[in-house]
């Protein structure tokens, strides 16, 4: 999961670059770090700015035409994709209006005077609602499609693992080993799988008590230490506070992974199961690893 997420955030950060200018907005513009957005045809704006500085709307798209409705307060120049804006004075009552127009956009922008510069938006960058669309397509592909070649690559790498485990060593051992408790709830282990250094213990839980037996807890000790690792109940992957309802009569397999068995060769284990709390445990004791 975690290389996953690298990955996705590798995504955005290149396509983010390629797409356009370093953004703006609201609150946060001020430290560039997301665009304003603009509809089809343009929107009307807001913007603050102050004489120690110079602030750049930029546009993205060539600037055909620049009107300023106070031209005396405030110097108005067009610079290519840009247009650059700064007041002569510090005023927080000067107001003016400014209309810039591209191919494909009309801003009406409210200018504001302030006396903190740190509240001044030294640049706002203006995008178009869907080049923002077009722009999370291209980043949703790009994610599918290294997403699929990364999945492929898990899928190798696993299996190579696998692959390697079995090679070293792959064996299985019958064992008859049964227990039962006081309520009749009987637990068997009836065979040991070997893969490399794993031990893969099965069991088989057979619930002849009045009541469902809610499996809660499964345990491989060894030298007073649980050893248990993944559990896996009738085929899935066992998890939760009740691992699996075994009704009344009813009989359900699983296995636990020991992870690391081989040092655990000549060693006597047991396998207990209980519920909630530890109630109705059964533990069948002296399981030997071939």
């Amino acid at each position: 999961m975690k290389r996953a997420l690298i990955i996705i955030t590798s995504i955005m950060c290149g396509l983010a670059i390629c797409a356009l200018s370093p953004a703006a907005n609201a609150d946060e513009r001020r430290a560039g770090s997301e665009p304003v957005l603009v509809g089809p045809g343009g929107g009307e704006f807001t913007v603050t700015t102050h004489p120690s500085l110079i602030t750049s709307l930029f546009l993205g798209e060539p600037v055909k035409q620049v009107l300023a409705s106070d031209q005396k307060n405030f110097t108005v120049r067009k610079l290519g994709n840009a247009v650059a804006v700064r007041p002569r004075v510090v005023n927080r009552a000067l107001r003016a209006n400014l209309i810039i127009t591209t191919a494909t956009m009309r801003l009406t922008i409210l200018l504001r005077v302030t006396d903190d510069a740190k509240q001044a938006d030294a640049q706002v960058v203006f995008r178009k609602a869907s080049v923002e669309r077009d722009l999370q397509k291209r980043i949703d592909a790009e994610v599918k499609r290294r997403m699929a070649g990364e999945r492929a690559r898990l899928k190798n790498d696993v299996e190579r693992a696998i692959a390697r485990r079995v090679y070293t060593r792959y064996g299985q051992r019958v064992l008859h080993a049964i227990e039962r408790n006081n309520a009749n709830v009987i637990v068997m282990v009836p065979r040991v799988v070997w893969v490399g250094n794993d031990a893969y213990v099965f069991f088989r839980i057979h619930n002849r008590s009045g009541r469902a037996y809610q499996l809660a807890r499964v345990r491989i000790v060894a030298d007073k230490r649980n050893r248990a690792g993944t559990v896996v109940i009738d085929g899935g992957v066992a998890k939760g506070p009740v691992l699996s309802r075994v009704n009344s009569g009813d009989k359900v397999s699983g296995l636990v992974v020991v992870r690391g068995a081989a040092k655990l060769k000549r060693k006597r284990l047991s396998l207990s199961v209980a519920e909630a709390g530890g109630k109705r445990s059964v533990a069948v004791e002296e399981i030997d690893l071939p």
